[in-house]
């Protein structure tokens, strides 16, 4: 049983129950929730148990998704924004189509740019899943934030690094439409 494993590109990781976790450096300090600074987040690869490291298309998904953080932040930024607004698909949280809800616990306005999101958010952990129950190929991103707006349970979206398929709670994220 291994309960350490050595990337080439992200270093040391360690089994913690259902995944390999390694802490890593921000990949980008566009997400700075309320002028505090995080400077890691978790990068994680869930496997079926310790003995399995993740695969060649799990590595190709986490390197998609921190490859271009300025598209990481618009793709995240841009879901968000159009949720509160009540456009695309919904998340069916409290904040869906509700601004004024959003608004009203922030103290502020929220601004006018999805991007300017990235301000009421943290990056802290980046989940790739080889398996999930969304009918697309290969790995899928569950991407963690703590958030200015959700401080209790943070904000949670699942993403292949191109589009953005469900915005929920942290560990507790949906797809659309279900």
């Amino acid at each position: 049983m291994a309960t350490q494993w050595q990337s080439d590109e992200w270093g040391a990781f360690k089994w913690d129950m259902d995944a390999w976790v390694a802490t890593q450096p921000l990949p980008t300090k566009r997400f700075g929730l309320r002028g505090e600074q995080h400077l890691t987040f978790e990068l994680a690869f869930q496997t079926d148990d310790e003995n399995k490291t993740p695969s060649p298309a799990a590595f190709q998904c986490a390197e998609g998704i921190l490859a271009d953080p300025d598209w990481l932040v618009e793709l995240i930024t841009t879901a968000l924004f159009d949720d509160f607004q009540g456009d695309g698909p919904g998340s069916g949280m409290w904040w869906d189509g509700d601004i004024d809800a959003v608004e009203e616990i922030l103290g502020v306005d929220i601004p006018e740019e999805p991007q300017q999101l990235a301000a009421l958010l943290y990056l802290t952990r980046i989940l790739i899943r080889e398996n999930h129950r969304l009918e697309i190929d290969g790995p899928l991103a569950v991407i963690s934030f703590g958030a200015a707006f959700e401080e209790e349970h943070g904000v949670e979206f699942l993403s292949d690094g191109q589009e953005v398929y469900g915005i929920g709670y942290t560990a507790d994220a949906q797809p659309f439409g279900l």
